[in-house]
């Protein structure tokens, strides 16, 4: 971290935005085993102070024919079934504290 040069009156410190840049990139390396699964999601938004779930329907994959079909003869008509899956929305964490101590020469 970068730290203000000596003299300065602020005892607040700063980062600068290549250091910034540098350990976002690090924390999302550390970050993307728990990920893995982010690419076959769907982001879908909730309305505000509407609902908390959100109910998607997946359709079931037709049976399995083993009958020939035959010139001529309509096959016989199978219902397609639905099957409906629900996402409750949580919220976890938790509080963090961290303490950098940093040498001021």
């Amino acid at each position: 971290m970068a730290a203000r040069p000596k003299g300065s009156s602020s005892n607040r410190m700063d980062i600068t935005p290549r250091t910034a840049a540098y350990s976002a990139v690090e924390l999302l390396k550390r970050a993307m085993p728990y990920l893995c699964l982010e690419k076959f999601g769907q982001a879908k938004s909730l309305p505000g102070n509407k609902t908390q779930a959100m109910i998607f329907r997946r359709y079931n994959s037709l049976g399995l024919r083993t009958i020939a079909l035959t010139e001529g003869v309509t096959p016989t008509s199978e219902k397609m079934t639905a099957t409906d899956i629900t996402a409750t929305l949580h919220q976890y964490g938790k509080r963090q504290f961290a303490v950098l101590k940093l040498a001021l020469n």
